[in-house]
């Protein structure tokens, strides 16, 4: 079986709810999903995500991760949320080495694509903390160097409420006879109005407050 990611042991020492491990290293176009329940922080040397490879963090409703080298080649993804449809609260601090085409997602989902059992989600709170002997993040503009794509968007929906309420009464309606089901309901809501909030994003300097 081909691992699709690889953390280096030199040391690996699971304490409280915090990892400690020498490296995570995602090789090109593989994909690592972090959501063992235990871990809260990942506190490395290195990290690298190879050119478009990517980061998932799932089920968490805040997450750390410190490393003391930052690579982040072109096409790379980090993503966090917390299960139910909100984007984590995530802290990623350290040296900057490099950073390519990167985006960092942190924003809610809608129900349609994520928990149906649960509401359209916040955004979630997004900092960025960077050495200033390395490279320094931005996310202002993306034609200049060092530029992450932040997102930490509430969750929002296109449908229509009335038009919704309509196809469902039609529907209702074609599976009325005796015996009959209703003909094409959707599974979990039909709509939900509320939009979610929108997440903070902030870098600055691992030594400001």
């Amino acid at each position: 079986m081909k691992a699709n990611y690889l953390i280096t042991l030199g040391f690996c020492i699971l304490l409280l709810n915090s990892v400690n491990a020498q490296s995570l290293i995602i090789p090109a176009k593989g994909k690592h999903i972090i959501k063992d329940k235990a871990i809260n922080e990942l506190r490395l040397d290195s990290l690298v995500l190879n050119k478009k490879s990517s980061l998932e963090i799932q089920g968490k409703k805040d997450f750390t991760i410190y490393a003391n080298h930052i690579i982040l080649a072109d096409k790379t993804f980090i993503t966090a949320h917390d299960g139910k449809n909100n984007g984590t609260n995530l802290k990623l601090s350290g040296k900057f080495i490099k950073i390519g085409k990167t985006v960092i997602d942190v924003s809610g989902r809608t129900y349609e694509v994520g928990n149906k059992t649960e509401a359209n989600g916040n955004g979630g709170n997004l900092l960025i903390q960077y050495n200033q002997d390395g490279l320094i993040p931005q996310s202002d503009n993306n034609k200049e160097k060092n530029y992450i794509e932040t997102l930490a968007k509430g969750a929002s929906t296109s449908t229509n409420p009335y038009v919704d309420v309509q196809n469902l009464w039609y529907r209702v309606a074609l599976g009325s006879g005796m015996g009959r089901s209703p003909m094409g309901l959707p599974q979990g809501k039909v709509y939900d109005a509320s939009e979610g909030s929108q997440g903070n994003i902030e870098i600055k300097p691992l030594n400001e407050k």
